[in-house]
């Protein structure tokens, strides 16, 4: 198995990246008509549907992939607008919430940031033409209606009492309109008296809430629209980027300082009350009674109970952004190993629209699971344990044994586990799954990555010893037979037929003959891609191998004596693979999990990619 990046280069990588693009992907959660249901933009993932009946367990219940990322969505009745930098305007028919489809999409042009929907009309804002308004009393056959130009790089909208509230990024201003006739936006005043331009609006009663990035936050009174005036500026420990405002209280999104709440009764007085820091960068929160849904880019959503608002209470962190290092499937069942944060299963009967259905939130990095009838045997850097998947949507852990830690890989076979490590092989008896016993231990030189079990012989993958091979008839007594090193690096094996198909760094596949395991030879090599080979699984004649940045490769293996490239399928960070199937599940690392069709493996391709999920903004209609 490839070694995965460093997870704090990762979380560097993608703030930077966040910071960058800070002003076009965004995350919006949005109750839709339904009350348990949650609405998100979730970037480059599209539209995802969750379910949040219970705020302790929030769960998705679909995902509308979209070509491009999504700004901002908005819900209306059963219609979801979402805006999206590939696709514009996109109005999805949610009344089936498990099956969401588009019934119109309108074409604004890139740059387009927002969308607010007033009446009969869609407000789209973009940073480059303007405030776009398109009439949608035919829902299915939208048509621009009118439009307002005076202000160009508008960042978000609000729109309340027949008033727009922009923020026009270029001017630095709160600019406000009168709508009362879209066909014609009239100018009615602006707010300027700010050092940087605001990042969101608010408005309630005769305020407006302004987030002003590293200013804090504004309040605005609109009394008199055509001279807005300040109240009071607060100044917030971080970087305010969003507000919401209820019963008196504001909501503020501090960035890395967290959900900042503040007592607003008397506006000119504003109170401090809490700071809460969950993990990761707060961009947005939305109130619901008495919860509060915290956006934390990919450290995902939390879940506050603020009964009392001085001391919120966490009920769920919901990530949906995960980082497989393994993937497993069984039944239409994918069991994710989840990197640092457990196991994840998913019902992938539709592979198009994969289910998420349970986790088990672990301590320690999980590398490796493998599972078989009603359990799953899972390593991590703590130690080995069984868990009962017999309910996928509750995975439990039954049994756990810490005598070894740091595996890298399981096999299972006949209620034994065989798990290597960097001391080399461990078996477990697993006949009792609450209580896996370790009945052997082999110690072999060199870093351990990959162990297949094939009668009675265990083929593993030692980085730099090559192919050893060892006798587990006897698992108590497993027995070296002996070793191929095809070279150095060799990180992953699988054995089909008379040929184990070994991965190595610097040659590629190469093609061993164990018809006889006390005299191993190599028959073939084929390097295609370059040097980061990570998995490989073979079915009918095919090798299917994970190359990291190089995505996934088909070789026909139906002579052994020659292999032939078939096709490359470029992902993002392939490391390891599963095939079931006419399908190969690709781990993509921080990219999540691919799917890929190989039912013609000449012409195989991607059926669903699971994109990670960027939360970063939250509101409602």
């Amino acid at each position: 198995m490839k070694t995965k990046p460093s997870m704090f280069l990762f979380i560097v990588i993608s703030l930077l990246l966040l910071s960058l693009f800070s002003c076009v992907q965004k995350a919006i959660i949005i109750p839709i008509n339904r009350d348990d249901l949650l609405v998100i933009a979730g970037s480059y993932e599209g539209v995802v549907i969750a379910d949040k009946s219970d705020p302790t367990d929030i769960k998705e219940v679909s995902v509308f992939p979209t070509n491009g990322y999504v700004n901002s969505v908005f819900t209306k009745d059963n219609y979801i607008f979402a805006i999206d930098s590939e696709d514009g305007l996109l109005i999805i028919d949610a009344t089936n919430v498990y099956s969401p489809s588009v019934i119109s999409n309108l074409n604004l042009g890139y740059n387009l940031s927002d969308v607010f929907v007033y009446g009969n009309y869609a407000y789209v804002t973009t940073y480059s033409y303007g405030l776009r308004i398109i009439d949608i009393t035919d829902i299915e056959h939208p048509v621009e209606f009118s439009n307002y130009t005076d202000s160009l790089y508008i960042r978000s909208i609000f729109i309340t009492d027949n008033k727009a509230y922009l923020i026009d990024a270029s001017s630095k201003a709160l600019v406000i309109l009168d709508i009362s006739n879209p066909a014609s936006p009239l100018y009615l005043g602006k707010f300027d008296d700010v050092i940087y331009s605001p990042m969101n609006v608010y408005v309630d009663g005769n305020i407006a809430y302004l987030a002003v990035g590293s200013e804090g936050i504004y309040l605005v009174d609109i009394t008199d629209p055509s001279s807005p005036s300040k109240i009071k500026k607060y100044d917030t420990n971080g970087y305010a980027k969003s507000i919401f405002v209820k019963e008196n209280y504001a909501y503020v999104s501090d960035s890395y300082s967290g959900l900042l709440i503040l007592d607003v009764t008397i506006p000119s007085s504003p109170l401090f009350v809490i700071e809460y820091k969950p993990e990761g960068s707060v961009q947005d929160v939305y109130i619901e009674g008495n919860i509060a849904y915290v956006a934390a880019n990919y450290y995902g959503l939390t879940v506050l109970d603020i009964t009392d608002k001085a001391h919120p209470i966490k009920l769920e962190n919901w990530n949906n952004s995960y980082y497989p290092e393994n993937v497993f499937v069984q039944n239409n069942i994918m069991y994710v190993s989840d990197g640092d944060y457990g196991l994840t299963t998913f019902d992938v009967t539709n592979k198009a629209n994969p289910k998420p259905l349970g986790r088990l939130d672990m301590d320690g990095t999980v590398f490796e699971t493998f599972v078989s009838g009603n359990y799953a045997y899972m390593a991590n850097t703590d130690g080995f344990f069984v868990i009962n998947v017999s309910n996928p949507t509750n995975p439990t852990i039954i049994g756990t044994n810490t005598e070894y830690d740091y595996f890298s890989n399981l096999y299972y076979l006949n209620s034994y586990v065989y798990a290597t490590n960097n001391n080399g092989l461990v078996i477990f008896d697993v006949s009792l799954p609450s209580s896996p016993t370790v009945i052997s231990t082999l110690n072999l030189n060199g870093s351990v990555e990959d162990i297949v079990v094939k009668d009675n012989i265990a083929y593993i993958a030692n980085v730099s010893e090559g192919l050893t091979i060892i006798d587990v008839s006897n698992p108590s007594s497993p027995t070296f037979i002996t070793r191929i090193n095809p070279g150095f690096y060799t990180y992953d094996v699988f054995v089909s037929g008379n040929y184990a198909y070994v991965l190595e760094n610097t040659k590629g596949l190469v093609i061993v003959d164990v018809s006889d395991p006390s005299s191993p030879a190599t028959v073939s090599e084929l390097n295609v891609v370059g040097d980061d080979y990570c998995g490989i699984r073979i079915k009918d004649n095919y090798a299917y191998i994970a190359v990291y940045e190089d995505g996934m490769i088909i070789i026909d293996v139906s002579n052994p004596l020659n292999p032939t490239f078939i096709k490359q399928i470029d992902t993002y960070a392939a490391i390891e693979l599963f095939v079931e199937g006419n399908y190969a599940y690709i781990a993509d690392y921080d990219n999540g999990i691919v799917i890929i069709d190989i039912s013609n493996p000449n012409n195989a391709y991607i059926k669903k990619d699971m994109l990670n999920m960027i939360f970063t903004e939250i509101t409602t209609f």
